[in-house]
């Protein structure tokens, strides 16, 4: 994931906050509860060069959705979401805070004046990997065109994901 996003994003919090996202999904996959995979992923992401927005951000996150504090105040401080630690860390916030609820992990990850589609699309990746397609609203999945086909897609990267030792042995980390 971090090669992939340093294409474009050459900062080090742009590509790993790519990293950190990937690692969370697998962790949720491999059957980890969703804050041990967070806290995995910062473990993880304090091995690289240049991680300390990134592990920043993620960590306000953490504390942020522990405590009760009003989700917009909690998303400005960690930021508007136009940079990938932001972005990540809104996420995270948002995921965590309503870990059990897709739908209202979505309304709120999309309602800030930031850049609320990049902070909706990685929250519902995280909670997606966690929750599984059960607990998405159906009346959401009914309205996305070729919804067939995604779900047969995605089944088949985690088929291949199952099936591959070797896949798993070279991308556990970032």
């Amino acid at each position: 994931a971090c090669e992939c996003a340093a294409l474009t994003h050459g900062h080090p919090s742009g590509y790993l906050s790519a990293g950190v996202l990937a690692h969370i999904v697998v962790l949720l996959i491999e059957g980890m509860d969703l804050e041990d995979a967070v806290l995995g992923a910062l473990e993880v992401l304090e091995t690289y060069p240049g991680h300390e927005e990134c592990t920043a951000a993620v960590k306000k996150a953490v504390e942020l959705s522990q405590i009760d504090t009003d989700p917009s105040t909690a998303i400005r401080v960690i930021g508007k979401g136009w940079v990938g630690e932001e972005a990540i860390g809104i996420a995270v916030y948002c995921a965590l805070k309503y870990k059990s609820d897709f739908r209202q992990a979505l309304v709120v990850s999309v309602n800030h004046n930031g850049d609320s589609d990049s902070t909706g699309a990685i929250t519902g990746n995280i909670l997606g990997a966690y929750l599984g397609l059960g607990q998405i609203p159906k009346e959401w999945i009914d309205k996305v065109e070729f919804s067939d086909v995604l779900t047969q897609i995605a089944d088949d990267l985690l088929a291949g994901y199952e099936d591959s030792d070797e896949w798993r042995k070279r991308y556990s980390g970032y």
